[in-house]
């Protein structure tokens, strides 16, 4: 079904113009919106099935998400010892949200999910890392520096 609904960034519409007179309102009969973002984070839906996320939540950070929870499925069963629950569809919504909160969130379950997760981390540390910093910045420097040998026409 999700195939058949298109998604478009709103910061993408230019104009709205009414629709002809002649045109008339045509129901949505083919999905129920008030269901269909109920299992996944955001606005991308993929193929992939539900599945039950374990997080560990830093204490400074659990009172933010007891109080507004990352999704509707979340469930704090055992936020005393800063565990929660999701039930979603893992999307780059998801790892999204998950990565804003740095360390203070860790998954640890399921194993794909974590490792996936560690993967970014992985990444993110390389990025970082001084030395790529001063390799990056001789590298621009290369590219944007003038010449210095001196053209031939302008003696």
């Amino acid at each position: 079904l999700h195939e058949k609904i298109v998604k478009r960034p709103s910061v993408r519409i230019k104009v709205i113009k009414p629709a002809p007179a002649a045109v008339a309102f045509v129901e949505n009969y083919l999905c129920n919106f008030g269901e269909y973002f109920d299992d996944f984070v955001g606005v991308t839906k993929n193929n992939a099935k539900v599945q039950k996320i374990i997080l560990r939540v830093e204490p400074n950070r659990l009172p933010y998400i007891l109080s507004k929870p990352l999704h509707p499925s979340q469930r704090n069963h055992r936020a005393f010892e800063g565990i929660i629950e999701l039930e979603v569809i893992p999307n780059r919504e998801l790892y999204q949200l998950l990565l804003a909160f740095g360390p203070d969130v860790e998954v640890l379950k399921p194993a794909e999910i974590r490792r996936k997760m560690a993967d970014f981390a992985k990444k993110m540390t390389n990025i970082y890392k001084p030395t790529n910093l001063c390799k990056k910045i001789a590298q621009q420097h290369r590219t944007f520096a003038p010449s210095n040998k001196k053209d031939k026409t302008n003696k």
